[in-house]
């Protein structure tokens, strides 16, 4: 009998668990986990449990970094804009990242909810674009600061994982990606911004699939 297959998913800053609303149709087959970063409402990390044999890390933006530093053992990851150092590793890209997040933080101080409309219409978004209670404003202002740090964890290069990014994200932009995963690791979309899960709902959901094939059938896991 072939392993039962669980999904893990982890909204980037600034959202919470209605991000994945559009994707999730796609995979009402199988259990799922939404982790809440508490951005808005009440923080929650559920960790798998025995209605999967392998649980899958789905992650977007920092909710990849938050699932890949926690002690779950994954089967299998999908990292949708994602990544482990948000200012990037080569020096010029970095220097130019870190005074844009500086800025960023900032101006916070004086108006943060600037700031957080800012940050979606930068994700191609006029809002939040879902029904939330009002922010944690505290909880976003960690995980702000704390962007600047990169990440000691790493997802095993050899086992099961997608990375996915779009032409026209602003957040994490395409040399980003390209300079923290390499570029033939990396599966494109045309658009999307820095929102490719809320809107290419359809193309994040056949990776998914696809991944989902190769953990089921992978006996060495």
């Amino acid at each position: 009998m072939p392993p039962r297959i669980g999904l893990c998913f982890c909204h980037g800053w600034g959202f919470d668990p209605h991000f994945w609303e559009p994707l999730l149709p796609s995979f009402s087959n199988y259990p799922i986990l939404r982790w809440n970063l508490g951005y808005y409402g009440e923080k929650s990390l559920p960790l798998p449990d025995s209605s999967a044999d392998r649980w899958i890390a789905i992650g977007h933006s920092v909710g990849f970094r938050k699932l890949i530093e926690s002690p779950v053992d994954w089967s299998g990851a999908v990292c949708i804009q994602g990544f482990y150092d948000f200012l990037g590793s080569e020096p010029r890209m970095r220097k130019i990242r870190q005074r844009s997040l500086e800025k960023m933080i900032s101006d916070w101080y004086q108006n943060r909810n600037r700031v957080l409309q800012n940050f979606y219409e930068t994700c191609g978004l006029a809002s939040a674009n879902f029904p939330t209670p009002p922010p944690s404003w505290s909880v976003l202002e960690v995980d702000l600061q704390t962007l600047a740090i990169p990440s000691r964890m790493s997802f095993p290069p050899s086992s099961p994982h997608r990375v996915l990014e779009s032409r026209n994200d602003r957040v994490v932009p395409p040399s980003l990606m390209e300079s923290e995963w390499g570029l033939e690791k990396i599966t494109w979309s045309e658009k999307g911004g820095h929102a490719l899960g809320f809107f290419e709902s359809d193309f994040v959901a056949e990776t998914i699939h696809s991944l989902i094939r190769e953990v089921r059938e992978n006996r060495h896991l």
